[in-house]
């Protein structure tokens, strides 16, 4: 392919935006899309890689080993009508759980971010 600098790239199964990352680092611009709301929080994660504190984000892995969710909770991630019954029910019980565990730890505001959240956790 003769993709230069400045030319666009229309990615319309972006997934995890491993492309739209690709195109951000050689200056080439970018169009993605995917039905999947993970894609973007992905995406995000990936783009933020450069910014993260690796001490912080030991701490982070280590936090997120050792969290337990407390019996009864039962709280379930949103989700788009065609995510509907995507993912097994315990995932999506911690998925909620650990977004509302990161909205209220001591972590940094860029760390919080919930792509990266998600992407130690899973």
């Amino acid at each position: 392919m003769n993709i230069k600098p400045g030319d666009w790239v229309l990615d319309p199964f972006m997934g995890s935006g491993t492309t739209a990352l690709v195109c951000q680092m050689r200056n080439i611009n970018s169009i993605g899309y995917d039905v999947m709301p993970i894609s973007e929080i992905c995406l995000k994660a990936k783009k933020d890689v450069f910014f993260y504190d690796l001490e912080e984000i030991r701490t982070l892995v280590k936090d997120i080993e050792d969290l337990k969710i407390p019996d009864g909770y039962n709280k379930r991630i949103p989700h788009i009508m065609i995510t509907r019954d995507a993912y097994p029910e315990e995932n999506e019980i911690f998925l909620q759980y650990i977004a509302e565990w990161r909205d209220v730890s001591g972590y940094s505001e860029n760390l919080k971010k919930p792509g990266i959240f998600l992407h130690f956790a899973l």
